[in-house]
């Protein structure tokens, strides 16, 4: 007669099903975990990387804008002929030749306009139509203010507002605060030159007068 098979090593108690069902419990939790992490890291990167390619495309869409505003007088009952270039700490005006690929070619009259720290874009026809109403563009967390160079001689200076009727300014500097700065408030800024505006003392034989 066979001997009798103990019946304790027949299988697993009780006891150490629940322990094995609470070891598997806090391992799916560790990964459910380790997998919700991981995703939560990859949308921040991607949202980052929506976002930096946003704020290439608007820099890129602001230095072809002004580089390209347009050596054009326009005749005004107070001041006569004056360049069609003016502005201010909160907003600048001034006219460009086919902003976009996709406009026809021709003059068309550009605003950037300054609220509550963030800059907004206009476009319009020389008789008015909008094609661009307020736009507003991502640049940077706020936007301080526009602000305008002028070299004389050795020496330049920086101006909160543009209103010389005979020539544009050598650099334009939009300010705005800096996002990795901490606690403290530092400046950062986009500068550009207008390249086809007059400078001052220049011959403006050359210009269009509307």
């Amino acid at each position: 007669m066979s001997p009798r098979p103990d019946d304790k090593s027949a299988g697993f108690t009780l006891l150490e099903i629940l322990i094995s069902i609470a070891l598997l419990s806090l391992i799916m939790l560790m990964i459910t975990g380790i997998i919700g992490f991981s995703q939560k890291s990859l949308q921040a990167t991607e949202q980052s990387s929506l976002e930096l390619h946003a704020d290439i495309a608007v820099k890129r869409l602001l230095k072809r804008l002004v580089e390209q505003a347009a050596p054009a007088f326009e005749t005004t009952a107070d001041e006569g002929q004056r360049l069609a270039f003016s502005g201010t700490s909160k907003r600048l005006d001034f006219l460009v030749r086919s902003p976009i690929d996709a406009l026809p070619p021709g003059l068309y009259r550009a605003r950037l306009a300054l609220e509550e720290g963030t800059l907004h874009l206009s476009l319009a026809t020389m008789n008015g139509k909008n094609l661009v109403e307020h736009k507003q563009l991502e640049l940077g967390p706020r936007i301080l203010g526009i602000s305008y160079y002028q070299q004389n001689g050795d020496r330049g200076r920086w101006s909160n507002q543009w209103s010389f009727p005979s020539h544009g300014p050598d650099l334009i500097r939009i300010a705005c605060e800096n996002p990795d700065d901490g606690d403290q408030t530092e400046t950062i800024g986009l500068y550009i030159r207008p390249l086809l505006l007059p400078k001052a003392q220049e011959n403006e034989n050359e210009t269009d007068t509307y």
